[in-house]
């Protein structure tokens, strides 16, 4: 954890870029000034409210609100859990894009947290006077309550919000949020905005002809039928 909060606050965004020795060495000394210059709480702080959870949103009060619409004073145990098991990988736990592998993500947190309990009693929340006991029954009914809950997909205001989180959830695998969010990434892509418009258009039409068959589902394809390249 406190490597994270050191490559996310102290390091440049060239540097977040890096996949070198160099860099994961810097990275080690800052992280080891940061703890001892501050305590564990401190830290925590820090790191909950800097760190990246997806969907763009940065600090634990804007995740409470792109993912639940609340904050995070008011969080329950199962949307916590949820949110704790998030910034090791946004990328990859994403609810919106891997549904399932957020789950078990968030179950692990909730495993983690039970067994905390057990070995200390309760679980020790430094702003608060009252302990956090989770018991198997408290665990099991966190992690139903997030199987149930709908997610809302975020609004970017993108015009294809699809495509968007696609390529968004690619750079997630290739560069850390804050070099992709906080240093003016400018990302050409390859969709064709007239022919996407025109797609869209006509299986809107498609499906608006096929409602009474029950459709709610079209898929398009488009060839190039000289060379027969798949185009979309």
């Amino acid at each position: 954890m406190t490597q994270q909060l050191a490559r996310a606050l102290l390091l440049s965004p060239e540097e977040r870029a890096q996949r070198t020795y160099t860099r994961k060495s810097r990275e080690i000394i800052l992280a080891a000034e940061i703890t001892r210059r501050y305590s564990k709480d401190e830290i925590l702080e820090l790191y909950l409210n800097e760190i990246y959870y997806g969907n763009l949103a940065y600090g634990i009060e804007a995740a409470a609100e792109t993912y639940f619409g609340k904050t995070a004073k008011d969080l329950t145990l199962a949307e916590a859990a949820f949110l704790a098991g998030l910034p090791q990988s946004p990328a990859v736990y994403d609810i919106y894009t891997n549904p399932d592998v957020t789950l078990i993500r968030q179950q692990q947190v909730l495993v983690l947290m039970f067994e905390l309990s057990q070995r200390e009693g309760c679980i020790t929340v430094s702003n608060s006077d009252t302990p956090i006991c989770v018991d198997p029954i408290a665990a099991t009914e966190a992690a139903n309550q997030i199987k149930t809950y709908q997610f809302i997909p975020p609004n970017f205001g993108a015009k294809y919000p699809h495509w968007v989180n696609f390529i968004r959830a690619e750079l997630e695998k290739l560069y850390d949020a804050q070099t992709i969010y906080r240093s003016g990434f400018v990302v050409y892509t390859t969709i064709d905005p007239v022919l996407q418009d025109r797609a869209q258009e006509l299986v809107t039409t498609q499906v608006a002809s096929m409602v009474d068959n029950n459709t709610k589902m079209v898929h398009w394809l488009h060839c190039n039928l000289l060379p027969g390249k798949l185009l979309q």
